[in-house]
């Protein structure tokens, strides 16, 4: 059972406040009704407490403890007058509760993911397949009617692509998870669900392929050209690359020091460049005439480059290579490059900023043929004649 005090509520009580091991009231002795709720592992609010007609006991937050303590014993005294004239506050909650539609759940999950500083391409992606596949289906349907067979229909429409069907689920699962959260329904609809296998995609640049494209950068923009020399010679994300600044080299020492704010583990990357890699960079510094902040400046929003997918494409087709490569994977043809040296994985992975073997070796570390063809030759077999 929660733990009740009564004591006159101060501001210098409210700024102490320590943590607690178990729910706790602190019940103010001014206006009855009104306490500080304390819970393990969450913010103390101001709460009131009181008892319905039934001798049920009811809760209701108001608001967090920063909020001036005059200010919200004002706000409990209308509250607890309101109760008193047979207005539950909490029923009406709960109907305001109940109008909320899946459409209306959507616009909190998104400022929720952006609160969290997730990528804008995520969260734009999140609500592209959101208002393709979810929306018509369940969009105006309250949240709390939302039943299994409903998302049992959404996911049956893209079930034949995998990677489509499981981004969605995990988008369907993270709501009705907020949701219950929120207050608007107890449990999740999309318990069960269950995640579609994925065929990792395999693409490998060749030795050929490489050498064809980057000969054929000579036939874009300059710009482009570059970013795709550095993304062959650095393995670098696209995102971190086309968002470096100048003061993010060191070109003396060799040097990259990548943001917190630039990389997806949220945390500042240092690695060491190839010659080829700071070549570019050095020939890059001289020739751009814009005396910017950014390696490749822009004038969009962001104030630098974000995509080079046309010049890419341009560039895949003078040379001859299959127009399904992306440029994510010059990254990967880096990384399987880089392992079949046969160095040690944690200088791979602080180079690749990759935190788990698993992960790099799943997705990036592709076999080389010619690597293979060099172990069989070292494997010694009986012979029969």
């Amino acid at each position: 059972m929660a733990a009740i005090a009564r004591t006159k509520l101060t501001q210098r009580m409210l700024s102490s406040l320590k943590p607690v091991a178990k729910e706790t009231w602190l019940m103010d002795s001014e206006v009855i009704g009104l306490g500080v709720r304390l819970r393990p592992n969450a913010k103390p609010v101001f709460a009131l407490r009181w008892k319905d007609r039934n001798s049920r006991d009811r809760k209701m937050t108001l608001s967090p403890i920063s909020v001036e303590l005059d200010g919200i014993r004002a706000v409990a005294r209308q509250r607890l007058g309101e109760i008193a004239a047979g207005d539950n506050p909490l029923d009406q909650r709960t109907k305001e509760r109940h109008k909320t539609t899946v459409d209306d759940l959507l616009e909190q999950v998104v400022d929720d993911l952006r609160s969290k500083g997730r990528a804008i391409k995520y969260v734009a992606d999140v609500v592209q397949q959101y208002k393709d596949y979810v929306a018509p289906v369940i969009g105006s349907m309250a949240v709390h009617e939302v039943t299994a067979s409903e998302i049992d229909k959404v996911l049956r429409k893209v079930r034949g692509k995998a990677a489509t069907h499981n981004r969605i689920r995990a988008t369907l699962s993270r709501m009705f998870k907020l949701s219950i959260k929120w207050g608007y329904r107890t449990d999740d609809p999309t318990f069960g669900a269950e995640k579609v296998q994925e065929q990792p995609r395999e693409r490998y640049i060749t030795d050929d392929e490489l050498t064809s494209l980057l000969a054929a950068l000579r036939q874009i923009d300059q710009q482009s050209a570059d970013a795709i020399r550095l993304l062959a010679w650095t393995g670098s994300r696209p995102k971190e690359l086309f968002s470096s600044r100048w003061s993010d080299f060191d070109l003396e020492a060799g040097v990259w020091t990548k943001p917190a704010q630039t990389v997806k583990q949220k945390r500042a990357h240092t690695v060491q460049l190839h010659p080829l890699a700071l070549a570019v960079l050095r020939k890059r510094i001289e020739d751009v005439s814009d005396d910017g902040a950014y390696v490749f400046p822009s004038t969009g929003a962001t104030g630098h480059l974000t995509t080079i997918k046309k010049s890419f494409k341009k560039a895949l087709a003078i040379a001859g290579v299959k127009q399904n490569t992306r440029v994510y994977d010059l990254r990967k043809a880096f990384i399987t490059r880089l392992v079949s040296t046969g160095e040690d994985l944690r200088t791979v992975m602080a180079l690749t900023g990759h935190t788990q073997v698993a992960m790099l070796m799943k997705h990036y570390a592709q076999a080389v043929p010619q690597k293979q063809i060099e172990a069989l030759g070292k494997i010694k077999l009986p012979v029969s004649v």
